[in-house]
């Protein structure tokens, strides 16, 4: 087997270029939206201690017959008219409570079912609230039983990686590469047969004297090895972690370390706007 040797004129290749960041991201999709409330408060019975929330003023209710009309009292005569004219006063000023009594009800029951609402909607936040606590410390729970597995890992395919950043529901760990483990980086993304190939072009290269190729090999495979990294390294966060806590919604976004910055800046601000 060939004998793998880093390039030594690297010098033009950033550091960030061999390091990579994962993103573990808790989810929000998990926590029910709230449901249009169906009727809570019973139609017939109410607690009378709840009309102090009503906010819509009940209509006027005139139980008074008009005054032109008071002197049909039957106390006032006996004639058959002016009984009949007592009782359709007495028949309107009845219809006029009826209709008022109506309003009063439908008011009263439309506040309290917008009383309901607010309520339910405050509760749904609550428990959004705590849903969403509850899972990050799961999250935070299942890193820490997964990271000696990824360290492992890491180690054997010399590889750093090691936590960053946490803050509300971001974890951050940050990943870094060595330029004299790029075949092994190869065999892990590519297969054996392609890092062979790699091993033997640097060791031709380097009996040749070639230096300068060398770098240029190297940073060609750079990009695609970084890419693989990243895709194989996050996918096995997340199936790990998942392993770890079942029912755990995560996803990991890997990025570049010239990508990091400005996402996590965006993901930050878009996370207090929603507070």
């Amino acid at each position: 087997m060939a004998v793998e040797t880093p390039a030594k004129n690297l010098t033009s290749v950033s550091s960030s270029a061999y390091s990579f960041y994962l993103n573990i991201v808790v989810l929000d999709h998990l926590v029910p939206e709230p449901n249009t409330p169906s009727r809570t408060v019973s139609e017939d019975v109410v607690d009378e201690n709840m009309g102090e929330e009503v906010e819509e003023s009940a209509p006027e209710v005139n139980l008074a017959p008009a005054a032109e009309d008071l002197s049909l009292s039957p106390s006032r005569g006996n004639g058959t008219d002016k009984t009949k004219k007592f009782e359709k006063v007495l028949n309107k000023s009845l219809h006029g409570l009826k209709e008022g009594m109506d309003g009063i009800d439908k008011s009263f029951r439309s506040n309290m079912r917008g009383l309901t609402q607010r309520s339910q909607n405050v509760s749904t936040k609550a428990a959004a609230f705590v849903a969403s606590k509850t899972m990050v410390t799961r999250a935070l729970t299942s890193l820490k039983k997964t990271m000696p597995e990824m360290e492992a890992h890491a180690t054997n395919l010399e590889l750093t990686i090691g936590k960053r950043f946490n803050q509300g529901k971001v974890i951050v760990l940050h990943v870094g590469l060595k330029a004299a483990a790029m075949g092994k980086y190869i065999e892990e993304v590519d297969g054996e047969d392609s890092a062979e190939h790699y091993r033997s072009a640097m060791s031709t290269l380097k009996l040749m004297g070639a230096t300068e190729s060398m770098g240029s090999l190297e940073r060609e495979m750079l990009p695609k090895v970084r890419k693989g990294l990243m895709d194989k390294l996050a996918d096995l966060l997340v199936t790990t972690m998942k392993d770890k806590e079942k029912g755990l919604e995560i996803e990991c976004i890997a990025l570049e370390e010239s990508e990091e910055a400005r996402w996590l800046f965006t993901f930050m601000e878009f996370q207090a706007q929603m507070k």
